[in-house]
């Protein structure tokens, strides 16, 4: 496998390029994007196939789940249940940015995607390219877009792109 590397503005995604990546999401495909600290993978979080390929590819474990973006807190509670009214306060202060939060998972997600714990954890991008991705890839169709966060910092495209063209070798 190949890695395909598109050139996206990083402060104005040009809309017909995001198109591209939410089009390769919905075939299945994992795709690498930056977030608000470093590059990070990809995927639709209801297709089981390329949930699996997230954690083949970083050889993570099967008990540990995947961050999954979101568009705001609207969206946080069509994927939650049981939420705390410290949701609002914390979304209100932090999002767009980088803390994740750790909720009880809805039914909108397979609990594979939960990595069976039951739990989500959620996140709104403040970097404007995963911003206009999750925001395109949009409700009702899909409820979001998780990326995983590479533990091993990948902080630039090639390193990324490296990464996913070599993972299925």
């Amino acid at each position: 496998m190949s890695a395909e590397i598109l050139r996206v503005h990083p402060d104005e995604p040009q809309p017909d390029r995001i198109d591209y990546i939410v089009s390769c999401l919905r075939k299945g495909d994992v795709v690498a994007l930056p977030t608000d600290t470093f590059y990070g993978l990809a995927v639709d979080p209801v297709n089981l196939h390329a949930v699996e390929q997230i954690y083949k590819i970083k050889t993570r474990q099967k008990h540990k789940p995947l961050s999954l973006l979101i568009s705001g807190l609207a969206q946080a509670y069509t994927l939650a249940r049981d939420t705390d009214p410290l949701l609002d306060k914390l979304a209100d202060r932090f999002w767009p940015g980088p803390l994740t939060v750790i909720v009880r998972a809805g039914t909108k997600l397979p609990l594979r995607s939960t990595a069976n714990t039951g739990n989500v954890a959620l996140r709104v991008p403040d970097a404007a390219i995963p911003r206009a991705v999750v925001e395109r890839f949009g409700l009702p169709s899909r409820p979001l877009q998780p990326i995983c966060r590479e533990r091993r910092s990948v902080p630039t495209q090639p390193a990324c792109a490296t990464r996913l063209g070599t993972a299925f070798r």
